[in-house]
């Protein structure tokens, strides 16, 4: 067996090892080339390949940052693992190990003095370890140093029949008397929206309401609270092309104890079921999330745990 950088010609065998290894976390040739190979920071000299004769036994992309991501900047001293299978039938024979410490070697030499597994902005596909579905990984990385961290929580909810609970529109209905308004986003918002998220929100909330709005599908994907002419609220789904996913959202910290996020979610979940979208998931929340969104009807449905190491 030997350990290879990235080539075309075994990306086939990638997704065939990591459709039959990351069984929750399906994903095709399209997705692959969009998440992986065309994100700026990809080099192939970080992505590893373990082989024996042209078959592929298994596969790790690591990342770190060439180019600045908003206003974390470089980032120069973290480093990534975006993905890491082996196949089912070559498993504990000490691939996966090799893979890591080829990947920890590479991102220490360039600088990364943490190596975070998953939860890579913008293109993640897990924000960390799967602790149910992927319960071997969590023991692998443990006995190689890994510290488990936080919990995130991915939850979802159908949409089939949704009908806005009677609490929530008693809410809705004294945020109107006291002169709040829900409405969906409009051109004309742009300047108050765009003030509302640099007051309040991290540039990549920005980036990726920014996003919306410049592709024309805010308007069918925002939600605005509004109190005169200021944005206060807003809640938003359509990230990474997926009609169903939802989030970012949040109020102004000065209003909220008027349960403008109840009704922002409720309004956007029946505007959802409205336009036919009987499915709403986000992938990651901690756990007073977690409670807001059980409260709302959602379940959890994956958890995870943040990982990382020092090196």
């Amino acid at each position: 067996m030997d350990i290879i950088p990235y080539e075309d010609r075994y990306m086939g065998r990638i997704l065939e090892v990591w459709n039959r290894s990351l069984t929750q976390d399906l994903i095709s040739r399209d997705i692959f080339r969009q998440k992986v190979l065309a994100d700026e920071n990809f080099t192939p000299a970080l992505a590893f390949l373990a082989r024996e004769g042209e078959e592929l036994l298994g596969f790790l992309l690591a990342t770190r940052r060439r180019e600045p991501y908003l206003d974390r900047g470089l980032e120069p001293e973290k480093g990534w693992i975006v993905a890491m299978a082996v196949a089912p039938e070559h498993r504990r024979q000490g691939i996966g190990t090799r893979l890591l410490q080829a990947a920890e070697a590479a991102l220490g030499e360039a600088g990364a003095r943490t190596v975070i597994l998953g939860a890579y902005s913008p293109h993640y596909f897990m924000p960390g370890v799967d602790v149910h579905h992927y319960a071997p990984a969590v023991s692998f990385f443990e006995a190689r140093g890994y510290k488990a961290g936080e919990a995130a929580y991915a939850m979802r909810r159908l949409l089939f029949g949704y009908e806005v609970p009677q609490a929530v529109l008693e809410k809705e209905k004294k945020a109107l008397e006291a002169g709040f308004v829900f409405l969906p986003y409009e051109e004309k918002h742009r300047r108050a929206f765009g003030d509302f998220l640099r007051q309040n929100f991290s540039a990549g909330w920005q980036y990726n309401a920014g996003r919306l709005v410049e592709e024309g599908l805010a308007r069918r994907q925002i939600w605005l609270c509004m109190k005169g002419e200021e944005v206060v609220g807003y809640c938003q789904r359509g990230m990474d092309g997926s009609a169903s996913r939802f989030g970012p959202f949040g109020v102004a910290e000065g209003y909220r104890n008027h349960s403008l996020g109840s009704i922002l979610f409720c309004k956007m979940l029946f505007d959802m079921a409205c336009q036919g979208n009987y499915l709403v998931y986000f992938l990651s929340t901690d756990d007073p999330g977690a409670r807001f969104y059980q409260r709302q009807g959602m379940e959890v449905y994956r958890t995870f745990c943040h990982c990382d190491k020092a090196l």
